[in-house]
């Protein structure tokens, strides 16, 4: 019988520090993944920021329109205001002509009277009537080419302010655009590296289970010995791998079984005698399981 290869004990004993190095134990899957779950976090990230600023374009179009809707019916109030004032100054002018109509043609008749003194005092007022008159013209018309140079200039102000309010507006508008894309930007990179460092960590708690069995397989090939460790606390597929475990056990199981009948077989050739070489046969078949299964011996 030959020597039993000596353990190589079981780095999974000792207290296991997670590196960076080693999350990635399947690099093609673990990526792939990755890899989706980051086009799945972009592509959200620009649904959500590109609601976010229709919602705010769509918000400043609306308060466009009612500013514009604002302004328009001032404008409208203002110029029905006028029109009131307007049609109000000229019946007073019509009025006042007709009491001026009357009272010339009240002197006129008077200027016909016999008496010297009757008709100077018609013709001084007459000439007081005109001169008032032609006054009033004189300022109704110097009033109302003041009212329109003040409603000019009051337009022009207001315009003025309206178009510097419509820039600062504007540029108010594109810095807050800027700022929000920077923001939602920052917030997505946060987003995707979070998610990226997540991924990775849970896919390296469910291949790290399968980087074990893998490994034990390997060793149970090559008959090395080994001990089939525990999970971490927080790895997945904890069900497979207790299949796993029952598995290797119940195959060592076999083996010792296996092993022990062919002790017992040879033990029987030896106390038997048997004839011919089949008692070297037995023993060499003994001698084989064990080269192949003595590593499989498990000490639980």
């Amino acid at each position: 019988m030959t020597e039993t290869k000596p353990s190589q004990g079981n780095p999974e004993n000792k207290s296991y520090q997670r590196q960076l190095k080693n999350l990635l134990l399947d690099r093609p899957f673990q990526l792939r993944y990755t890899l989706f779950t980051v086009l799945i976090t972009v592509l959200m990230c620009v649904v959500v920021g590109g609601v976010m600023m229709w919602q705010a374009r769509r918000a400043r179009t609306i308060f466009d329109q009612q500013r514009k809707a604002a302004t328009e019916s001032l404008y409208t109030q203002r110029e029905a205001t006028t029109r009131l004032v307007s049609e109000t100054r000229k019946r007073s002018i019509q009025d006042l002509e007709k009491v001026l109509k009357t009272a010339m043609q009240t002197l006129n008749v008077q200027l016909q009277d016999k008496d010297p003194m009757v008709r100077k005092m018609a013709l001084q007022l007459r000439e007081e009537l005109r001169r008032d008159n032609d006054a009033r013209v004189v300022r109704q018309r110097d009033e109302e080419k003041r009212i329109k140079n003040q409603r000019e200039k009051a337009d022009r102000e207001f315009l003025m302010l309206r178009r510097n309010q419509d820039v600062e507006n504007a540029m108010r508008a594109y810095a807050e655009e800027l700022l929000v894309l920077a923001v939602l930007g920052g917030v997505c990179l946060i987003v995707i590296l979070l998610v990226s460092f997540f991924a990775i960590l849970f896919t390296h708690r469910v291949v790290g289970p399968l980087y074990k069995m893998e490994r034990y397989l390997k060793q149970l090939g090559d008959g090395e010995d080994f001990e089939v460790a525990p999970l971490r606390r927080k790895d997945q597929l904890r069900h497979f791998y207790d299949i796993f475990k029952e598995t290797v056990a119940s195959v060592r199981q076999r083996n010792q079984d296996t092993q022990d009948a062919l002790k017992q077989l040879v033990q029987l050739a030896e106390k038997e005698k048997w004839k011919g070489d089949a008692v070297e046969q037995a023993k060499a078949l003994l001698h084989m399981n064990e080269e192949n299964g003595e590593a499989e011996k498990s000490d639980s």
